[in-house]
């Protein structure tokens, strides 16, 4: 699983257009929005077939995606075990359920905290 951030101008997409796009593939497993033109994703594939599909799907709907057009600028980011801010619970919520908290932090921090589980070997 993935944990990925789309980020996009309305020039690539209208948020009609990039939810359109989210419902329609069976890769994507679950997504939300709270800010306008940012999106958090939970993905069976990797940001760059994503980026690959969608700039597909901006080819089928006639709007151009070559470096000398103004096609619009939209990425797809891989989220990393490191984060924080201000948002919604719902979103840590599937952040955390996507990547557990033992995921989260090194084996080192959880023995650290007395939370490394009995047997589980220390990595980073």
């Amino acid at each position: 699983m993935f944990r990925l951030l789309l980020v996009h101008d309305e020039a690539a997409a209208t948020p009609d257009q990039v939810r359109y796009f989210l419902n329609a593939r069976s890769e994507i497993d679950d997504w939300i929005s709270v800010v306008p033109f940012v999106y958090f994703l939970v993905s069976s594939i990797s940001a760059y077939q994503l980026s690959t599909a969608f700039m597909e799907y901006k080819r089928k709907n006639g709007n151009p995606v070559s470096k000398q057009d103004s096609g619009g600028r939209f990425s797809f980011l891989e989220l990393g075990s490191t984060h924080a801010g201000w948002l919604n619970q719902a979103i840590w919520d599937s952040l955390a359920k996507t990547y557990p908290v033992s995921s989260l932090y090194s084996s080192a921090f959880l023995e650290y905290l007395g939370q490394l589980p009995s047997g589980e070997e220390q990595g980073n």
